[in-house]
Parts: structure tokens; sequence; C-alpha cells
């Protein structure tokens, strides 16, 4: 067991609840926003309270959140005032989440500082890798007055849904976007200079790439096997790159755009954790190695054929935190019932797993967070996060 001496240093404002007195100083700015003499619950004392049920498995509802809120040991140790229902729902309606939204913005940048995953050789160094990439929440019965206040129309999910964009190099997320639009019109909105947009098949757009390539981007994305287009010019491939799965590599014209074409093969190994009785749709479980094609489109002709096809292998960490946001902070359980509180809940969650990359200078996982909620509610000891932390994958300082 690490000692207190040991190279794996924890900063002192982790001791106990005094943990959140750092994250108070992040959220100073949201104290005097929306004043009113009879208003005891501000909007940094909401977001601690959400950010408090993150790291404490017990409360894992509003009415048990709002009971501990009354416990006099709690409200010593956190220094939270207690609060009741109504002022509760009355703040999630009233407190702007893009002020939050911010605010999750600027930690994300100051997070974004070292790399965890190999950077590939012939990425230039200004460009940002980011994944782009949707998820969604399915909201309670009770909340479909909030999205069916109109007559439904085709297409409607009846749910929350982010826009994430994730660097997967940092394995952190950058920046999310609450729309419930489809995925190729809401990344126009979020389109940056100097950024490497690793794109799914969802992405595959003409015009969606053409905006891609004015806001002075690149982009990686999969296209379906059945691509057409015309092919300018054949390219070759080493030996090497056939060794890693390579079979094609050309330039060619796709709806009036010069891009790059790869198609990979990628073999996959039978999925372990998947239900063995389903044997049809997507739960099915095959006995063997699945293989599929990859058929690449890129607007970068720099890059080697290999680094291409690592930086789209790399796409897959924004689904693996897609089920450490849901999963592992336990951002799945409404705390309220309108998009506004619901805003607010995610910006919190997604400021807790980045305080802990911040302070801990560790890649968060599932271990690393039982240790701290452990340790938050006085089960486990300093020494106890440390040794956990040894084992966690280390970010260079």
């Amino acid at each position: 067991m690490a000692s207190r001496s040991s190279s794996v240093r924890l900063p002192r404002s982790l001791a106990g609840l005094r943990y959140f007195s750092a994250v108070r100083e992040l959220l100073a700015s949201l104290h005097a926003k929306y004043p009113h003499p009879n208003r005891k619950l501000h909007y940094d004392e909401l977001v601690l309270w959400f950010l408090l049920s993150c790291f404490n498995p017990a409360l894992k509802s509003l009415r048990g959140l709002q009971a501990a809120s009354r416990f006099k040991r709690v409200h010593k140790r956190t220094g939270l005032p207690g609060f009741s229902l109504g002022s509760f729902s009355e703040a999630t309606h009233l407190f702007d989440a893009e002020l939050l939204h911010q605010v999750f913005r600027d930690l994300a940048e100051r997070t974004l500082a070292q790399p965890v995953r190999r950077r590939p050789s012939s990425l230039p160094p200004e460009l940002l890798a980011l994944a782009a990439d949707a998820t969604a929440w399915r909201f309670l019965p009770r909340m479909a007055r909030c999205f069916y206040a109109e007559a439904p129309r085709r297409g409607s999910k009846g749910h929350f849904k982010g826009h994430f964009l994730f660097d997967i190099l940092r394995e952190v997320p950058r920046d999310v976007v609450l729309n419930p639009a489809d995925e190729r019109h809401v990344l126009p909105e979020q389109l940056q200079p100097r950024v490497l947009y690793v794109l799914d098949r969802g992405y595959c757009s003409a015009s969606l790439f053409a905006l891609t390539e004015q806001a002075g981007s690149f982009f990686i994305a999969r296209g379906k096997e059945k691509l057409a287009f015309d092919v300018l010019q054949e390219q070759e491939l080493s030996p090497a790159d056939r060794a890693a799965g390579l079979q094609r590599a050309a330039l060619v014209s796709w709806h009036g755009q010069k891009l790059r074409l790869l198609v990979t093969q990628r073999r996959c190994p039978p999925p372990t954790n998947l239900h063995p009785k389903r044997k049809r749709g997507k739960h099915r479980t095959p006995s063997t190695d699945s293989s599929h094609t990859w058929v690449l489109l890129t607007n970068h002709f720099e890059l080697t054929a290999q680094d291409v096809v690592l930086l789209y292998t790399y796409r897959w960490r924004i689904e693996t935190f897609f089920r450490w946001l849901k999963h592992v902070l336990a951002c799945q359980h409404f705390f309220s019932e309108n998009d506004n509180g619901f805003a607010l809940q995610l910006y919190a969650t997604l400021i807790a797993s980045l305080v802990v990359v911040l302070y801990a200078r560790r890649k968060p996982n599932l271990r690393l967070v039982e240790a701290i909620r452990l340790y938050l509610m006085d089960w486990a000891s300093l020494e106890d996060v440390h040794a956990t932390l040894q084992k966690c994958k280390t970010i260079p300082p």
C-alpha cells in the first residue's frame, strides 16, 4: 500500500468533502447570478449538489438529495445550504445552463494538455483530433409533454440528444451541444479551424465535407462499402501497408470534391459481454472473428495511410466514453423533468469527470471513481486512493 510520501500525490483539496472547495473557485462566478432576497439556493450550490450526487452512490434521487441537504453533518462538511423541492425545481428552470456550459468548456481547455494515446507521426502538431458523435437519453413518460407540445412528427425519438466532440488522443470531452436534430445538421455549428474531425458513417455528407473544408479543418470519415465515385489516380501501397490490412488507396472525386480513398479490412474478435440467448439482431453472438471492410475518406493528403486507419480506430473511444458517462458517473437518472435542468445535470457530470483528470492527473476509470467515492464516505483511506491511482494509466507531466 502506497504511503503519503509516494510519488503519486493527490491534491490536498481531495481530502474528505473539501474536494469540492477547489470546484467552488471554478464556479465562483456563478454565485452572483440570478440574485433574489428570498432565494437561498444559488447557481454554484445547485451545481455542487449535482457533483455530490456523482461521487456518492447513495444519492440516487432528488428526494434523497433533498433529505441529505437537511443533515447537519452534511451541511457542516460541505458548507452547502439545505433546499426544498420547490426551490430546486425553480432553479432548474431559472438558471441558464449555457453559463455552466461555458465553465465546462473552459475547464476542458485546461484539461486538454497532455495526450494519453500515441500521436501519429504524420499528424501536424497544430491539429486537434476530435471524434464527433451523438448519444441519447430516454426520458420518463411524464416528460413527454416537454417534447410533444406540438403534434408528433415522423422520426421524432422523444429523448435528450447530446452531440459530443471528443479528443481521441487525450480521451476527454471537448464540447457538447444538446439538440434533437440529425448529427449532420448540428456538426456545422461546432466546426472550428485547425481540427481533424473523425466521423462515422452517419456523417457521410458531401455538403458537410464542403463546410468542413471552408472552416479550415480536415476530416476522416467512413463511407458506405458501395460508395460511387470517380477515380482520379490509384496510389501504391507499401508492403507494410498491406500487412496492416490496407487493400486500396486512391485519389477520387466524390460530388465534385477531391478526396483520398482508403479501403482496409478489419478483423474483430467475437464479443463476450452480450446476452448468450440472443441469436438475432445486434445482440447476436458470433462464434468466430468477424471481418469488416472500412471505406475511409479524407481531405488530408499528407497523413500516411496507416495513420489514417489508426486515427479512425481511436474513434471508438467516444463510444466507451458514453458508457463511462452514463453508467460509471450515473448520468442516466434525471433529477429534473425539463430540458434546461437536464442540461445543468449533464454539464455538472462532465465537470466532475474533468476535475478527476485535472487534479489526480490520471485517466479516470471505474476503480478510481469507486476509490474516491469510498474515501468521501470514510470507507477508504487516502493511502487506498493512492494505491488505486498507481494502477491507473499515467498522464505525462
